[in-house]
C-alpha cells in the first residue's frame, strides 16, 4: 500500500509506519495492511475502513500470501469512499451491485484479467466514477451479462475496451451511458431484445463500434456520442424507435445489415458528418411505425445529414408510408430511386431541402394516396426537385394530384405560351400542370423514356 495524494492528519499513522503486508487483526474474518482494515466473507470484501483521511492505494496483490486466503468477489457498496485512490484485486472477477457506486476519488481500478462477473445480476458497480482514468483488463471476459449502468457516468476512461466473448448483455438501459471509452469492439454480441435502451449514449469519447453480429439494437443506442466516428454493425437489421445516433455530429460512416426492418424516428438526424451508409438504403424495409397508434418510425431518421451526397435507393416492398422530414436539409442528396409500390402517403418536408434540382426515380407503377403540400419544399425555388416516372400506367396514377390538368393536343410538341405563364419549366409534352397553394415552384414529374412533363405550377 502507497499513499498517493493528501497530507497526514493529527493523530494519523505516518507514510513511514505503513506496512505493505496484510495480517490479521485478530477479529473474525478481519485484516489490515497499516492502514486500510477490510472484512471478507467468505471470498468476498465485504467491509473497507480507511485508517485516517489520506487517499490511498487499496492493493491486495499479496493479500493471498500474507493470509492464505483468496479475495475474488467485491461486494455491494463496499468500495465507495472516495478515499481508495486506486484498487488493485489481482484474482477479483466479480463486483456486485454498487461495488465503487459514485466513487469520485478513484483513478485506477485493476481486477483480475479473467474478470468475467461469475455470479447472475448485478448492476451500478462502476456508476459515476467521474475521475476514474484506467481500468484493467481492458480485454473484458464477460459472456452474457444483466443489469443496467454497469460502467457508466465515467467521462475520463478513455480507453479503448473489447468484450471479445460476450453475446448479451439481459436488461435494463445506459450499461455504458457516459463511459469515457475511446472504441468498443464486441465480435460476437448478438443484440436482441436484450441489447437494452441508451447503451452508449453520451459517451462523449467513444470514435468506433464495431459489433459485427448484433442483430438487434435499442433505441438512443448511441445518442450524443459526439465524437463518434464509425459504426460497423453489417448484420444489424433492428433498430429501436427513436434516436439510435441522433446527434452523432461527427459520425462520417455507418455499416448496416442488407435488410432492414424498423427504420427508428430520428435515426441518423443530425450526423452532419456523415458521407456514407452502406447499404443505403437497405431493401425490405417493411414497417414504418411502432405500434398501432404510436408515432412513426420514419420521422427525421436521416434529417440534417447534410453532408451525405450518396444515391439514394429505397425499395421496400411493404412499407406505407414516408413520415416528417424523413430527409429534410439533406442539402447534397440529388439522385434518389424509389420502389414503393405500398405508399399511401409522403409526410411533411419529408423531401424538403434536399440539393436543388434533385431527381426522385419513381420506379413503382402506383402513386401515393396523399402527398403533403411541403413534401417536396425546394431548396432553390428556381430549381425545384424532378420526380422521374417510368411508365405511362405511374403516370395516370400521378395525374390525379393534379388540380388543372391538360391533355395534349394530337402532334403539340412544346408547352404553350399560356403554359408558360403558369410553369417556367421547359419540357416536350404537358400531361398535367398542378397548382398547389403553399408555394411556387414545388415539384415536377417527367416521365424519363419520353419526356412527358407534370409541371406543380
Amino acid at each position: 500500500m502507497r499513499l498517493l495524494t493528501g497530507a497526514v492528519v493529527a493523530g494519523m499513522l505516518s507514510a513511514s509506519t505503513l506496512s505493505a503486508a496484510w495480517t490479521a487483526t485478530g477479529t473474525a474474518n478481519e485484516y489490515t495492511d497499516g492502514y486500510w482494515t477490510i472484512t471478507r466473507s467468505g471470498n468476498t470484501l465485504s467491509k473497507v475502513v480507511a485508517g485516517g483521511e489520506v487517499a490511498a492505494d487499496l492493493d491486495l496483490t499479496t493479500f493471498e500470501a500474507d493470509t492464505g486466503v483468496k479475495i475474488n468477489r467485491v461486494g455491494g457498496e463496499v468500495c465507495t469512499s472516495p478515499l481508495i485512490a486506486s484498487f488493485t484485486g489481482p484474482d477479483v472477477v466479480h463486483l456486485d451491485t454498487k461495488a465503487f457506486y459514485k466513487n469520485t476519488g478513484i483513478t485506477n481500478l485493476v481486477l483480475s484479467s479473467e474478470w468475467h462477473q461469475a455470479w447472475s445480476y448485478s448492476e451500478q458497480f462502476l456508476n459515476g466514477c467521474t475521475n476514474l482514468e484506467n481500468l484493467e483488463p481492458k480485454v473484458i471476459k464477460w459472456t452474457t451479462w444483466s443489469g443496467p449502468n454497469l460502467i457508466c457516468n465515467c467521462p475520463k476512461l478513455t480507453i479503448d475496451v473489447e468484450f471479445p466473448l460476450i453475446e448479451k448483455i439481459c436488461g435494463f438501459r445506459g450499461v455504458f451511458a457516459g463511459a469515457g471509452f475511446t472504441s468498443v469492439s464486441m465480435p460476437l454480441y448478438l443484440g436482441g431484445i436484450c441489447s437494452r435502451d441508451e447503451m452508449f449514449m453520451n459517451c462523449k469519447s467513444l470514435t468506433r463500434i464495431d459489433l459485427p453480429k448484433a442483430g438487434t439494437v435499442e433505441r438512443e443506442f448511441a445518442k450524443g456520442c459526439s465524437s463518434l466516428e464509425e459504426v460497423y454493425m453489417p448484420s444489424c437489421t433492428n433498430f429501436g424507435y427513436t434516436g439510435t445516433f441522433d446527434g452523432c455530429s461527427k459520425l462520417r460512416k455507418i455499416t448496416i445489415g442488407k435488410t432492414l426492418n424498423k427504420l427508428p424516428s430520428s435515426f441518423l438526424n443530425g450526423c452532419t458528418s456523415l458521407v456514407s451508409i452502406e447499404p443505403f438504403l437497405p431493401e425490405g424495409i417493411t414497417d414504418s411505425g411502432y405500434d398501432s397508434g404510436h408515432f412513426s418510425w420514419c420521422g427525421q431518421g436521416f434529417q440534417n445529414c447534410s453532408s451525405l451526397e450518396q444515391p439514394l435507393v429505397i425499395k421496400a416492398p411493404k412499407l406505407g408510408k414516408l413520415e416528417y422530414k424523413l430527409f429534410s436539409n439533406c442539402a447534397k442528396i440529388s439522385d434518389i430511386t424509389l420502389d414503393l409500390p405500398a405508399l399511401t402517403n409522403i409526410g411533411i418536408q419529408v423531401f424538403g431541402q434536399i440539393a436543388a434540382g434533385a431527381q426522385i426515380k419513381w420506379l413503382s407503377p402506383n402513386a401515393p394516396e396523399t402527398i403533403d403540400a411541403s413534401a417536396f419544399y425546394p431548396r432553390d425555388g428556381a430549381n425545384p426537385t424532378v420526380i422521374l416516372l417510368r411508365s405511362r400506367e405511374a403516370a395516370t396514377a400521378w395525374r390525379k394530384h393534379c388540380t388543372r390538368v391538360r391533355v395534349p393536343q394530337a402532334g403539340e410538341t412544346a408547352l404553350t405560351a399560356n403554359d408558360l405563364a403558369l410553369a417556367s419549366y421547359p419540357g416536350d409534352r404537358t400531361i398535367g400542370l398542378i397548382d398547389v397553394s403553399w408555394g411556387s415552384k414545388a415539384w415536377i414529374v417527367r416521365d424519363w423514356v419520353d419526356g412527358t412533363v407534370i409541371l406543380m405550377r
